[in-house]
């Protein structure tokens, strides 16, 4: 249609997690008559049937190779090696070891699913590629936006790091969208691309908390006393949500 926007929407995790529940959220609530959205998944991401459902069309990425397999085999056994263990006792060594072990480890797997991203994004012909998550995550997407020509912006979703690589590709892109003020000025810190940059919060559609529940039935199921105090950390259990720190607190 006449002045539509197509979007290629690309999220590189491997299983649900906040960013495609996030991402899931955008693409309900984007206006059909302004935007087309499209949603590149990899084939393990238990959204993909959500998004199907939304009447979006979903792309999905294939399962990893037996190739994929056999050079990852190779790598582990080469990170073992008395060779790296002697360098990583030396402050130098274990740069060199971290930047040369970047390209043998992650080289091959990224210019192969670049190559794949590249094609569909040719195929689909979008305006533009919206990467939905962090560089270090979407370093794929972001070659293959490169490759096709067609701008990309990245959506920060944590406080991730960027090594060399991400600082040289990030300047591909065209800015940032970020889920917070902690996450836009976190970013400035990393080096490469850091302008422009949105703030845009995170949307919800509250229906989905409007579930009647009774509060006295609830406590009583938990083993709760009127007077006990709760308090909720929602989140998936991994280190850096920093779970730990919370119980930390708390005892």
């Amino acid at each position: 249609m006449p002045g539509v926007r197509r979007i290629l929407y690309v999220d590189l995790a491997p299983s649900v997690g906040g960013s495609v529940i996030s991402l899931y959220q955008l693409v309900k609530g984007l206006d059909r008559s302004r935007y087309e959205p499209h949603v590149l998944l990899r084939a393990s991401n238990g959204y993909v049937p959500r998004f199907r459902a939304l009447g979006v069309s979903v792309i999905v990425l294939g399962r990893v190779s037996s190739q994929e397999r056999v050079e990852a085999v190779g790598v582990e056994s080469l990170r073992r090696s008395w060779t790296i263990s002697w360098l990583k006792r030396y402050a130098l060594g274990e740069r060199l070891v971290h930047v040369v072990g970047f390209y043998v480890r992650a080289w091959p797997a990224l210019r192969r699913e670049a190559g794949e991203i590249t094609q569909i994004i040719r195929t689909i012909k979008p305006d533009l590629v919206h990467l939905n998550d962090d560089v270090c995550v979407s370093r794929s997407g972001i070659m293959a936006a490169r490759r096709a020509h067609v701008p990309a912006i990245c959506h920060l979703r944590a406080m991730a790091w960027r090594n060399h690589f991400d600082r040289w590709i990030s300047r591909w892109l065209r800015g940032y969208i970020c889920i917070s003020q902690a996450v836009d000025a976190h970013q400035r810190k990393l080096g490469g691309r850091v302008d422009p940059s949105w703030v845009v919060y995170n949307g919800l559609d509250l229906a989905e908390f409007d579930a009647p529940a009774d509060r006295a039935e609830l406590r009583a199921q938990w083993g709760l006393n009127d007077g006990d105090e709760i308090v909720a950390c929602v989140g998936r259990l991994v280190a850096w949500k920093g779970q730990h720190v919370l119980i930390v607190v708390l005892f």
